[in-house]
């Protein structure tokens, strides 16, 4: 009876330690997000599951077109990191200019359907010439429907919880995303 007794306290004592263990896990490195809307079509579909990293920026930069999720007041968002501090953003014609140079947006299938109005950095809330330290500016893929810095105004380097481009679920939508 004795013997029986251990066995069960080892076998709870484990299941506590994994747990434990794997909500460390979900709080701090890894975990699943729903993709809520249509704002980073065609890359991401709605209610596509993916992976979050909450990990990736404690140990690297922020990138220019990173794909995170940024912390509102309202909500969670999942957006395209487009302007990091110390650029000048502007989009003419549907093109996307960084410091008065030209760049492609590869991941924009069709620029009619994804189009940009014409707006520059000075535009936006604040209204600043460069991205400040620690700042950036973030949109959607699908830029005619997609709530981003043009409405929220830059997003501070906290508000991004991490970087996410695995899509796990469906399995038909199963892809890294660029």
């Amino acid at each position: 009876m004795k013997k029986q007794i251990m066995t069960v306290l080892k076998y709870v004592g484990m299941l506590i330690v994994i747990f434990a263990i794997s909500t460390a896990l979900r709080s701090y490195v890894f975990t699943v997000i729903t993709v809520s809307g249509s704002s980073m079509e065609p890359t991401l579909q709605d209610h596509n599951l993916m992976i979050l990293n909450r990990l990736s920026y404690r140990l690297h930069d922020i990138e220019r077109f990173d794909i995170v999720v940024v912390q509102t007041p309202e909500n969670f968002i999942i957006k395209r990191v487009i302007g990091l501090p110390g650029d000048h953003i502007a989009y003419e014609n549907s093109k996307l200019y960084i410091n008065g140079e030209q760049v492609d947006e590869a991941y924009i299938v069709d620029p009619i359907e994804q189009y940009t109005f014409d707006f520059r950095l000075e535009d936006l809330q604040g209204g600043y010439n460069i991205i400040p330290e620690g700042q950036y500016l973030v949109l959607g893929d699908h830029r005619t429907v997609s709530a981003d810095s043009r409405e929220i105004g830059l997003v501070d380097a906290n508000q991004i919880i991490g970087k996410t481009n695995w899509v796990i679920w469906p399995p038909q939508d199963i892809h890294v995303a660029q």
